[in-house]
Parts: structure tokens; sequence; C-alpha cells
């Protein structure tokens, strides 16, 4: 009997028993794994690709975010307080480099370490390790601006952990409202569980 002939049999069943989750075929399969951190081994890939999208995006909208604080502050001679020599252009290059890095750095938002926290708290842990990026290896080795880019400025470390801050706590709020965090999620999973 060929495949076809199977498959076309009324009492036919293209699945296995015991299965309990729909595969290509639309058969039920069983998932296996263990629980690490917020996701587990057997949930299915596409909410874990999903989760790292909605961190990538959010990322990259604080990213976009903290471009725009750092050229309004520029516009506004807030650095010039703080003797920085930092008035940065509004282009698009300027705001896209902030959003790429943004994106990447949000990937750390999935950290299970950090996942129960409000928003704010997890952004401005998070927040510093852009900063860190920046500060020891961005600023002296790729722009040549000195160890902790120094030769800016005495204040440039702290500006710039400043700025990270502001990325976290935006890229906070922007996964809050998505509900990847915050309400919206904690009612999706207790409606999963029933």
């Amino acid at each position: 009997m060929t495949q076809i002939e199977r498959d076309l049999r009324p009492d036919h069943s293209p699945c296995q028993s015991g299965d309990d989750r729909t595969n290509r075929n639309g058969c039920e399969r069983k998932a296996k794994g263990r629980k690490v951190g917020k996701f587990s081994l057997k949930s299915d890939r596409t909410e874990f690709w999903s989760h790292v999208y909605q961190a990538a995006t959010a990322g990259a909208l604080g990213g976009m975010a903290q471009g725009i604080l750092i050229w309004l502050f520029g516009q506004l001679g807030l650095f010039i307080l703080v003797r920085l020599p930092l008035a940065p252009p509004l282009t698009l290059p300027w705001i896209y480099q902030r959003m790429v890095w943004g994106g990447i750095w949000g990937v750390f938002f999935l950290l299970p370490v950090v996942r129960h926290w409000p928003h704010w708290k997890r952004g401005w842990l998070i927040g510093l390790f852009p900063a860190a990026g920046s500060l020891f290896y961005f600023l002296p080795f790729q722009d040549g601006h000195g160890w902790l880019g120094f030769y800016l400025g005495g204040a440039m470390p702290f500006v710039v952990i400043f700025f990270g801050w502001v990325w976290g706590l935006m890229t906070g709020i922007f996964l809050a409202r998505t509900g990847l965090y915050g309400e919206q999620r904690d009612l999706l999973l207790s409606q999963k569980e029933k």
C-alpha cells in the first residue's frame, strides 16, 4: 500500500499516539525537555524567537530615543555645562547606529535573573551593559578617546552611564508596553496555565 493510499483511508491517522503538540503535518507531538530560566527547552522555538524579536525591537526603539535625547542635550548646550565637546548631528547614520546597537543590547532583557523586577529596575541594571561596552571598548579602542573617554573630558564616564540608563529605562518601558514584561504578559501566562 502506498503512502497516498494510506492517507486516503478514513481510519488512518498520520499522528502517533500519545502526542500532545502540533507539528507541521497537523499531528500532535510530545514536548520533551527541561526548564531553563524563563524558557523551557520544550517550548516552541517560535515563542523563543518572538521574545528575542520583541526585546531587540524594544532595544532599537530605546536606542532611537537615547540618540534623540543625546542630540537634544547637544543642541541645548547641556554638554558644555560639564565641559564636554559633544554636539552630534541628528542624521540617519547617527540614529541608525544607536538603534542597531540598542537592538543587540536589548536581548539582555531576556536574562532570567532580572525578569521578575519592575521594568525601570531592569532598565537601570541592563543599561550598565552598553555603558560598560562604550567606556571599556568603543571609546578607547574604536574612537580613540582614551580609557573611559577621558580625552573628551572628566565627566564622560558619568554621561555615558546616564545615557546607558536612559536607554535601559526606555527599553524597559517599551517592553512593558508590548506585553513581554508587565501586566499583559502575566495575564497571558495565567490564561495559558488554565
